[in-house]
């Protein structure tokens, strides 16, 4: 009986069912390697490694701190150039009368940088500005004036 379904060639719809336990007529293929003396190769490939994680490990690490590092002062230079940004755009909403814009804008460079002085400043003075029209930009001045003393 052939086995149908593995194509159309004739040696796959020519073979016949195999005896069980019967043996084959060819002789299996083995690969030889040629063995060396395992314990010399074996040290001397060991010691390399070694060698090499000994030399490349501390530069790795540096590599990392080096990273860690310029990720450090591009996040500080990002958050400076933020804070002065917010800071001109509080001052100028400030002069052109928009109170409610410039705290939201003084708000966020407080975020940043919460101990500056100038930045205290003119929060509490837009605070007391817009305390005169609603309560609750009072209680914002008084929590403001109470972490400040």
């Amino acid at each position: 009986m052939g086995y149908m379904g593995f194509g159309m060639m004739s040696w796959t719809y020519k073979q016949r069912a195999r005896k069980p336990f019967s043996k084959r007529k060819g002789k299996p293929v083995y690969s030889t390697l040629t063995k060396y003396s395992s314990s010399l190769v074996e040290v001397v490939i060991v010691c390399v490694f070694l060698v090499a994680f000994y030399v490349m490990i501390p530069r790795i690490a540096d590599k990392g701190n080096d990273r860690r590092q310029q990720e450090q002062s591009t996040r500080e230079y990002q958050d400076h150039r933020a804070f002065k940004f917010l800071m001109n755009s509080g001052k100028q909403r400030l002069k052109r009368n928009r109170v409610e814009e410039a705290y939201s804008d003084l708000k966020l460079a407080h975020d940043i940088k919460p101990n500056d002085e100038k930045i205290n400043q003119l929060l509490i003075e837009t605070l007391s500005i817009l305390c005169v029209n609603d309560n609750n930009y009072c209680k914002a001045l008084d929590r403001m004036l109470n972490c400040s003393l």
